[in-house]
Order: structure tokens, then C-alpha cells, then sequence
């Protein structure tokens, strides 16, 4: 499947959520620094429009959060995320990059959805908090 989001989600609405195989790799949160990507981009957080937890009926259940990012113009793109689980705070960090020369852009706003899956085990009747870039966005409860 690679780690294409567009590709993951074609093939998640055709054929159904992933159920074996490798599991998705996530790296730890990283502290944002000015210092361009490959001397080419910069990184920044994300502006988060909308963010939905979901539950998966699978056994074991599966955590999926569903993020709406915003891009500020023609020239942001999403970059990546990263999950950090700390006792019951799950923290995603989502970031974009922008071109570090000056380039001319659309001022268009535009939208991108990432689906973000959650490493289990997730304890049966405890509530999570879940943040995305640093602010609480909800919470669920481990299923049984």
C-alpha cells in the first residue's frame, strides 16, 4: 500500500478498513525548528479544522482519528504526523511545509483529511484525551 493518504483511502472505501500485515510505523512528536526540509521547505503546524475519534468494529478494536487540516495557500502542503501516547493522552502532531524561497502562491484556502490510526491497546472503559497539535480535540473510551 505504501504511505500514499490518497491511495489508502481509495482502497479503504473499495475493499474495507486494513486488517492485516504490516502495522503503520509512527514516529514519536519532534520540536519544531525554522531549519528548512532538504534545504527546500520549512515545517509548520497544521491549522486543524476539524477532528472526528472513530472506533473500528473489528476485534481487537481499531482507533482511527479523522483530521481535517487546513492549508493556508496554493504553496502549503501536508507533510506528516506524528503519535505520541502518554498514559491516557494520545498527542498528533500534524504538520505542513511550505517552500522556503520566496515563491508566488494562491491565496486559496484550501483542505486536507488524514486518517490517523491509533496503536492499541487502549484499556476497556477508560477515557483517553486526544490533542492534535498541542489543543484537546476530544476524547474516547477503550473498548472492551
Amino acid at each position: 500500500v505504501g504511505d500514499s493518504i490518497e491511495i489508502t483511502e481509495v482502497l479503504d472505501s473499495t475493499a474495507g478498513e486494513k486488517f492485516a500485515g504490516p502495522r503503520v510505523v509512527i514516529e514519536e512528536p519532534r520540536e519544531l525548528t525554522e531549519d528548512p526540509v532538504d534545504g527546500e521547505f520549512k515545517l509548520e503546524s497544521a491549522p486543524v479544522e476539524k477532528v472526528e475519534v472513530m472506533i473500528l468494529k473489528s476485534f481487537p478494536p481499531q482507533y482511527v482519528v479523522h483530521v481535517t487540516i487546513g492549508l493556508p495557500s496554493g504553496c502549503h502542503e501536508f507533510s506528516s504526523f506524528a503519535v505520541k501516547r502518554d498514559g491516557k493522552i494520545v498527542s498528533i502532531q500534524i504538520l505542513n511545509q511550505t517552500p522556503v524561497a520566496a515563491s508566488i502562491c494562491t491565496l486559496i484556502y484550501g483542505l486536507e483529511e488524514i486518517r490517523i490510526p491509533l496503536e492499541g491497546p487502549f484499556e476497556p472503559g477508560v477515557e483517553f484525551d486526544v490533542l492534535v497539535n498541542g489543543e484537546r480535540q476530544g476524547t474516547f473510551v477503550g473498548q472492551g
